[in-house]
């Protein structure tokens, strides 16, 4: 965050002279790729628009929102039974998620909202909010293995590739999975060193929101309580039938919105609107370990429909329709969150969800 207070002109562009330079390289892209685009022929795929299916995209994209928040829900029940409302947790998740996403850039902003917002309202620390958060994206990586396989397993049943590049793609994909696996399993081990000088590079929004919020976010000893949110599913069945229901109901979810939009617009073959949407949800993750590549998944998704369409209108259309359903779960996210948090009270509440489970 750039402060204007008291300082001159020079010393503002001296102490942001990356931030500048960045956001003048991503200004001119942006001219650039715009300059380049039909404007005729992009409004008269809007009239083709097929309303049905961007409907369906936008409840699959807001159910997989839900099972999101629900899986979070659950590794911070058993944390604070009697401080954790399921409303709060769904209401807080579809806000900072949808804030994370529709934001340029803002990396892991979701992160620091949830860890503020949790903090403030509960006796947990820093910590083990922040390990809960970690323990779910750990899940959700292991879940995209299964994305991958499918998208090189399509690659190769539509004879668009070599099965020497197809397992060249799964090498690839598998090996930047195993990385992110890796950096997940370092940051639970007390390595000051690992802490001291990688933490704060890849999760650079959260300092800059600390410093925002006078924050003290101690993550190098999260290590204990990230175990200790899996240690606490071992001994309740219950918690991890319905966690492993809800992580297959996400990955469903997920994949389905983005197969919808696709279906928006016509005379896409089958197979090319599941690699996009494959690929996409791999490259989604990525936003969430890489600060400032949030905007990796469309840029995949329109070299992959670039494969098959000469005109690049119809890719940025349906990049545009991305944008467009992602700005409306977000206002409809914070009007969620806004009543909600009319209603959040610091002492202890009793939770429905949890009292309807064991009825």
């Amino acid at each position: 965050m750039i402060n204007f207070e008291n300082k001159s002109v020079k010393m503002i562009i001296r102490e942001n002279k990356y931030k500048l330079l960045l956001t003048a390289i991503l200004l001119i892209l942006v001219v650039i790729y715009f300059y380049q685009i039909n404007w005729t022929i992009f409004f008269s795929y809007v009239s083709e628009l097929r309303m049905e299916f961007f409907y369906l995209s936008s409840f699959f994209a807001l159910f997989a929102f839900t099972t999101d928040g629900i899986i979070w829900y659950y590794f911070l029940k058993p944390l604070a039974p009697s401080e954790i409302n399921f409303k709060d947790i769904l209401g807080l998740n579809y806000f900072s998620t949808m804030a994370g996403v529709i934001i340029p850039s803002a990396g892991a902003v979701d992160i620091a909202i949830k860890l503020k917002y949790v903090k403030n309202n509960t006796s947990l620390s820093y910590e083990k909010i922040f390990a809960t958060i970690l323990a779910v994206r750990t899940i959700f990586i292991i879940a995209l293995y299964p994305t991958m396989a499918l998208f090189v397993y399509v690659l190769v049943a539509f004879e668009l590739v070599t099965l020497e590049i197809a397992f060249g793609v799964i090498f690839i994909s598998f090996f930047i999975l195993s990385i992110i696996l890796g950096l997940i399993i370092m940051m639970t081990w007390k390595v000051d060193f690992f802490n001291n000088k990688f933490i704060p590079l890849i999760f650079f929004p959260i300092n800059r929101f600390e410093r925002t919020q006078n924050l003290k976010i101690r993550i190098k000893n999260s290590s204990y309580s990230f175990s200790q949110s899996f240690q606490l599913l071992k001994g309740s069945k219950k918690y991890t039938h319905l966690l492993l229901l809800f992580i297959g109901l996400f990955w469903i979810a997920r994949f389905l919105a983005m197969y919808y939009i696709f279906l928006v617009l016509q005379d896409f073959p089958f197979h090319i609107i599941v690699l996009a949407s494959t690929l996409g949800s791999f490259t989604t993750m990525i936003p969430a370990f890489i600060p400032g590549m949030a905007g990796v998944r469309d840029i995949v998704q329109t070299e992959i429909l670039k494969l098959v369409e000469s005109q690049i209108e119809i890719s940025l259309f349906t990049s545009l329709m991305n944008q467009v359903q992602t700005f409306a779960l977000f206002i409809l996210s914070l009007g969620i969150f806004l009543l909600i948090r009319k209603k959040i009270r610091k002492q202890p509440v009793i939770d429905d969800f949890e009292n309807n489970l064991e009825k």
